[in-house]
C-alpha cells in the first residue's frame, strides 16, 4: 500500500492544502486582502503570464539580486584586502563582524525600512 501512495503523497499534499486554503478563505477568518482566495490567485497568475508581468517582475528581482550580490561581493572583497593591508583594522573589524553575525536578517529588516526607506537602497542592503 505504501509504494502505491508514495509517488501521490506530493499531488495529495497539494491538494490537501489548497482545500484548507479555500475552506479557510470561505469561513472568512483572514482578511481577503492578505488571504486571497484560490481562484483568485490563479486568475491574477494567469494574467500575468498571459500579459507579460510575470517577466518584467522576475526580470526587476533578478536585477536587484544582481545588484545585491555585486555591492555584497565588492564590499567583502574590500574590506578583506583592508584588513589583509592593515593587521589592526582587521582584528577591530573582526570584532564589529563577530557581533553582527549571530543577527539573524529577518530582525535587521524592519531596521533597514525604518533606515532607508523603500526602494532599491533597502533591497540591495537586504540582498
Amino acid at each position: 500500500m505504501t509504494a502505491i501512495l508514495n509517488p501521490l503523497r506530493i499531488p495529495i499534499a497539494l491538494v490537501v492544502v489548497v482545500c484548507v486554503w479555500q475552506l479557510v478563505f470561505l469561513a472568512g477568518v483572514a482578511n481577503p486582502k492578505y488571504f486571497p482566495s484560490i481562484f483568485e490567485i490563479a486568475s491574477s497568475f494567469w494574467i500575468m503570464v498571459t500579459k507579460g508581468g510575470l517577466l518584467v517582475a522576475d526580470a526587476l528581482s533578478f536585477s536587484r539580486a544582481a545588484l545585491g550580490l555585486v555591492a555584497a561581493s565588492f564590499l567583502g572583497i574590500g574590506l578583506a584586502v583592508l584588513s589583509d593591508f592593515y593587521p589592526a583594522f582587521g582584528k577591530g573589524f573582526q570584532y564589529i563582524s563577530d557581533l553582527v553575525q549571530p543577527i539573524p536578517p529577518a530582525a535587521i529588516v524592519p531596521t533597514a525600512v525604518f533606515a532607508l526607506g523603500l526602494g532599491w537602497k533597502l533591497y540591495a542592503f537586504v540582498i
